[in-house]
């Protein structure tokens, strides 16, 4: 270091060199990765007149560190190359041959790294070329293998040109050989891409066992886990779907299978009332994790903010710890304090809604999307359009219960801040869907014997009140013409749900203190954490 004109400078060139790696699929991302780098280290120098090169000690040469390629596609690990080779009755020790080419050239690569930081930072320029030319021929070698896997004929130069072309392998066990062989990185931090892995139309993913939950960014952190030390440190960004869909099941078994711990905050999208980035409309997850064994999950609640609260937004937040047996429906709620996760399990005490359906009796109808308040009506509620007149919506879903006093409980449950929080608590806090009106935890039969005639009065009270406070309004769309709908306002029945919540609060064995979470969670989810307006649903 003190051969160096600028501490700082050195510093941060060496760390550059030797700790920091990237890939992506954009080359043109590549470029910029590289740019920023080389401006934070202009901006550590004062320019000297009075020196060669105005006394600016030679950038880095990171073309090695940072890469263009697929990260899905191509050998990760030594067990994946092993794999692929010996699979093919590797007569000529094939293998063997890859991993001390692979090992020499790491080398030579880590000798280019250290000329950089002694004497004058130069490198010969034929000798980052001969050690192009060597990686290439090792890529070469492994795309072929790969290539085979995917089906395609080697021998046809067109097809396998279009399949690389297409494809953009990347092989990470010769790209960093040093450190996949030392045990992997020890910090992996990433925002991946939310793409339908249908809507691929460049590549194909093969072996990666999340591929079947459906989105890119799943089969990203699965690589990614593969790429870790035993105790690695991640930190991504990634869609609310993780806690909250049935199909990412395969990816969360894959965190809790790589994880000693995982933090997972939640963040709502859409604007309302604010988001994390804009321009991306997306409820997101925030995961950091500690790679390790018996997974621990620590989660913190659904996070709504204004504006002017984001400066104290990921300081003010939460984690409670989330024992295995509270993962309902095999779902990572998010309950973000001791007292949620005490409601949450008291919820759990009891059998799913379901089981009191029936094909016949009394229809109750649930909206399908949820915003500010759970909307559930014992009639249809009006709405009409030019093509059809009038009809029932298609967003209100209906449910049957027998006998008829089952479906006047089950209206006054699902209005509840009770469901409120539970779907919040473990839904994506937008599309209110059968599943999770099906398997909230209530025994109807125990609130009927005890509670019943209390609870229907509530429920008819409710529906009245509702109806009241609803006001029709008159639309138009390009798509249906003129339609109009009555449009409902829970927030002025807050006085009656608050009744009905009292009387559940006995049938779950709340406290007054989880009675008292449960009366203003709502609240507290519609003003964002920083206050506000009451909003209207």
């Amino acid at each position: 270091m003190d051969a160096h004109p600028n501490r700082r400078y050195f510093v941060l060139k060496s760390i550059i060199l030797n700790n920091l790696y990237a890939v992506d699929i954009m080359e043109e991302a590549v470029e910029i990765c590289k740019l920023r780098l080389f401006l934070k280290l202009a901006a550590q120098v004062e320019p000297d007149n009075t020196k060669d090169n105005l006394g600016i000690e030679p950038l880095p040469d990171i073309d090695f560190n940072i890469r263009a390629g697929n990260t899905l596609v191509g050998y990760a690990t030594y067990d994946e190359v092993k794999k692929a080779v010996t699979s093919k009755l590797d007569f000529d020790n094939a293998m063997e041959k890859i991993a001390v080419k692979a090992a020499d050239l790491q080398q030579t690569f880590d000798k280019f790294r250290q000329l950089q930081t002694e004497g004058d930072g130069s490198v010969p320029f034929a000798d980052k070329l001969e050690l192009q030319k060597r990686l290439k021929a090792l890529e070469d070698e492994l795309n072929r293998h790969l290539a085979v896997e995917y089906g395609v004929k080697v021998s046809d130069k067109v097809a396998y040109a279009k399949w690389v072309k297409s494809h953009q392998p990347f092989h990470w066990f010769i790209q960093f050989y040093g450190i996949l062989t030392s045990g992997g990185f020890d910090v992996i931090i990433g925002n991946p891409p939310y793409v339908e892995i249908s809507k691929l139309r460049d590549y194909s993913i093969r072996n990666l066992s999340t591929v079947a939950c459906g989105n890119l960014y799943c089969p990203m952190l699965e690589r990614f886990a593969a790429l870790g030390t035993r105790t690695f440190r991640i930190g991504v960004i990634v869609p609310l779907s993780l806690s909250c869909t049935e199909r990412m099941q395969e990816l969360r078994t894959v965190l809790e299978s790589r994880l000693a711990n995982g933090w997972i905050s939640h963040y709502s999208g859409e604007g309302n009332p604010s988001k994390i980035f804009e321009g991306v409309n997306f409820r997101l997850d925030i995961l950091l994790g500690i790679g390790g064994s018996s997974f621990t999950l620590w989660s913190s609640q659904y996070m709504k903010w204004f504006a002017d609260a984001r400066p104290a937004l990921f300081t003010s937040i939460y984690y409670t710890q989330v024992p295995r047996n509270l993962w309902y429906l095999e779902l990572f709620p998010k309950l973000g304090t001791d007292l949620g996760r005490s409601v949450f399990k008291k919820l759990l005490s009891k059998s799913p809604l379901g089981r009191f359906v029936s094909k016949t009796g009394k229809t109750i109808y649930v909206h399908r999307v949820m915003t500010m308040f759970v909307k559930c009506f014992d009639f249809v509620p009006y709405f009409r359009n030019e093509t059809d007149g009038v009809k029932k919506s298609e967003d209100y879903k209906p449910y049957l219960f027998s006998p008829s006093d089952r479906a006047d409980l089950a209206s006054a449950v699902l209005n509840s801040s009770t469901f409120f929080f539970y779907f919040i608590a473990l839904g994506d806090c937008f599309h209110c869907g059968k599943e999770y009106v099906l398997q909230f935890p209530v025994d109807l039969d125990d609130a009927h014997d005890r509670f019943g005639k209390e609870m229907v009065s509530l429920a008819q009270r409710l529906m009245r009140d509702l109806k009241k406070n609803a006001v029709r309004q008159r639309v138009v769309s390009e798509m249906t013409g003129v339609s109009e709908y009555d449009r409902f306002w829970p927030s002025a029945s807050k006085p009656i749900l608050d009744e009905i919540d009292t009387v559940l609060a006995k049938h779950y064995g709340f406290t007054a203190e989880e009675l008292d979470f449960i009366l203003n969670y709502d609240i507290k989810y519609r003003l964002g954490r920083s206050g506000g307006e009451q909003e209207e649903d």
